[in-house]
């Protein structure tokens, strides 16, 4: 019988190890897999926030005779997260909803770069600075944006 104990021992160990092991690997895959479908869940809300607004305003300029903005989008510059990224383009579309449905010969492009050049956003506690590298107008506003990470 004391010969079994040194074995039982290095069965018990190893059995707790790999348990150990496999729950520290399902966790990391859910962790992961949740970040996902999180990140795809953001995105689709961006969707179809978008596409709401942008449906309410050509209702209401489908009677103007020149070309309206139709649709929004942004080529944002970013060397960080996704998540950030995603955020920093969702809220920089969120402040051109209002052009939906304008006539583009009525907009002024300084105005619009204006917006958000310069301008410092504010995410959980860190903050971006947007700047405006171009601007695209046509039936689709076009922006092309640097975010940089600001020391705090």
């Amino acid at each position: 019988m004391a010969n079994h104990k040194p074995y039982l021992f290095f069965l018990l160990t190893g059995f707790l190890g790999g348990l150990w092991l496999g729950a520290i690997l399902v966790t990391t895959y859910t962790g992961h897999e949740l970040d996902s479908s999180y990140q795809q869940i953001k995105t689709l809300q961006t969707t179809i926030k978008e596409k709401d607004a942008r449906l309410e305003k050509l209702e209401v300029s489908s009677k103007q005779k020149g070309p309206v903005i139709k649709k929004i989008e942004v080529d944002l510059l970013y060397e960080g997260d996704q998540l950030d990224k995603a955020a920093l383009a969702n809220h920089i579309k969120e402040q051109y909803y209002m052009l939906f449905g304008k006539e583009v010969s009525t907009l002024n492009p300084d105005l619009i770069t204006g917006v958000i050049d310069n301008r410092i956003v504010r995410f959980d506690d860190r903050h971006f600075k947007l700047a405006v590298r171009k601007i695209v107008i046509s039936d689709i506003l076009k922006i092309w944006v640097t975010a940089s990470l600001l020391k705090n």
